[in-house]
């Protein structure tokens, strides 16, 4: 295997690392690890996805024959758990051992896990992936009250996507910011906001 490039997380960021990366160097082996099992997508469309403005089949960015164009190795559907910066191997959840030459992670960020939160998970979600979007959809239809968390672009744009007149909203964000006009719309149709507030539990 030569000069083995191993690139975990297989968003936009990863997507585009792979065409770069093939450009410069049209011999190395090149590897994506994810713990999905589908092709590049965006996560930021999936508020959109959530309000229904697109369908599933459009927040991807890459189908499967991209990977095979470019000469990608798919380790997907195994969430890497651990990387050994001496050895220069990723540990996958199943055991295997991935090694690298050089080691990108593009796995994007995660929500901060609120206390409790595993004992509500049915109850309690973070917005990354496509399946949160669907689990979120799915409760949205026997929810009465909703809380978001974090006021800033992504908080609105989920309040937006997940806002039907039969549910009372409640969105929550530390900031002390003022109420812009998007938030003052919110307000006005009887979502409560409360700043500079930070749930403890």
């Amino acid at each position: 295997m030569k000069n083995p490039q191993v690139i975990i997380g297989n968003s936009a960021a990863g997507y585009h690392a792979m065409q770069s990366i093939r450009g410069a160097d049209s011999s190395c082996s090149i590897t994506s690890i994810s713990a999905e099992k589908c092709p590049a997508y965006s996560p930021v469309l999936l508020t959109g996805f959530l309000k229904k403005k697109w369908a599933k089949k459009n927040l991807f960015i890459a189908n499967r024959r991209f990977y095979h164009f470019v000469r990608v190795k798919t380790l997907w559907g195994n969430r890497a758990v651990k990387i050994d910066p001496r050895q220069q191997t990723v540990l996958l959840e199943n055991g295997e051992k991935v090694v690298y030459e050089n080691l990108l992670i593009a796995a994007g960020a995660s929500a901060i896990e609120l206390p409790g939160a595993k004992e509500a998970a049915d109850q309690i979600f973070s917005l990354k992936k496509i399946e949160d979007a669907e689990k979120i959809g799915e409760k949205l239809r026997s929810a009465k009250k909703i809380v978001v968390i974090g006021g800033g672009l992504i908080g609105l744009q989920v309040l937006d996507a997940l806002y039907h007149r039969e549910a009372q909203f409640i969105l929550m964000e530390q900031m002390p910011w003022e109420p812009g006009s998007s938030r003052r719309k919110w307000k006005n149709m009887g979502s409560r906001f409360f700043l500079a507030a930070r749930p403890r539990n």
